[in-house]
């Protein structure tokens, strides 16, 4: 049966869709069935109108045996959450920074037609559900491929995370990490949070600058639930985040309720270098 593979370039990332074009032209050129999705821009600007005279450009991933994700990490995540219920492997391609969820540091034609004759490993990424609850009621949700992280904007908060009653931590400080094992190589590292592999199903828990010695990164089972609520806001900003997303305001009384979720991400993993070969050149750069 002929594949259908849909690229989905970041314009940001791939200027001119330079890559998006190549990669085009090169996989249907090689009897492959290809589109194109761009993100981020909305379909009817005059930057994809123009792309659209040059590519077939599709609005529905539907159908779709494999997504090209071109940009970076960050156009990975936004992927992953857009396409996570049509449970398609992405492959990305990095055009940005650390690429740490983009394995291909550009168009490698020969790599991927490899990978759509099924050459590849599927990597599947456990995913965190958010609910905000203000006064009993959900009023946001979302999911993370990455992390969820709730933060003050410019003053020391008191955070409280537990699971059934139970404290898991209590400090005060800027913040909390709630992250997965994909995104244990993001913002959670940075604030001194574990690196976890990839394919592991564990939650990851971080406090952000906590004032207390004993406020440390802990690694917590898949299946628990956390329940995160913060005291000492007195009106200062703070503010949720999912995956590095738009903010959602986080007031007095809120609560975050974190759990494993029923999606994944499969990410097509070429296995071109082992995780921990990859993850040392990626952070000595």
């Amino acid at each position: 049966m002929k594949k259908y593979v849909i690229i989905c370039p970041n314009p940001y990332r791939d200027i001119d869709f330079k890559y998006t074009l190549h990669i085009y032209d090169k996989l249907t050129a090689a009897g492959v069935k290809c589109a194109v999705h761009p993100l981020f821009e909305p379909f009817d600007s005059p930057l994809i109108q123009k792309l659209a005279g040059e590519v077939a450009v599709v609005e529905s991933f539907w159908d779709a045996d494999l997504l090209l994700s071109l940009g970076g990490d960050g156009t990975v995540l936004h992927l992953a959450r857009t396409t996570m219920k049509l449970q398609i492997p992405i492959i990305g391609i990095n055009c940005g920074d650390k690429g740490f969820l983009a394995e291909l540091d550009g168009p490698h034609v020969n790599i991927l037609l490899d990978a759509i004759n099924g050459k590849y490993r599927q990597s599947r990424r456990m995913m965190l559900d958010v609910s905000l609850y203000r006064d009993g009621k959900v009023i946001y949700q979302d999911t993370a491929l990455n992390d969820v992280v709730l933060k003050s904007v410019h003053n020391v908060i008191a955070v409280k995370a537990e699971i059934q009653g139970q404290m898991v931590c209590k400090f005060s400080g800027d913040g909390l990490i709630i992250a997965t094992p994909t995104g244990s190589t993001g913002y959670s590292l940075s604030a001194g949070g574990p690196i976890v592999e990839p394919d592991a199903q564990n939650i990851l828990v971080t406090p952000l600058a906590a004032h207390l010695l004993t406020a440390k990164p802990q690694v917590l089972g898949a299946n628990r639930v956390l329940e995160i609520t913060a005291d000492r806001l007195r009106g200062r900003p703070t503010v949720v985040t999912v995956d590095g997303g738009d903010t959602i305001d986080f007031i007095s009384g809120d609560k975050l309720v974190i759990r494993k979720s029923d999606h994944e991400t499969i990410i097509a993993d070429m296995q071109l270098r082992p995780f921990y070969e990859r993850m040392m050149d990626i952070l000595s750069r």
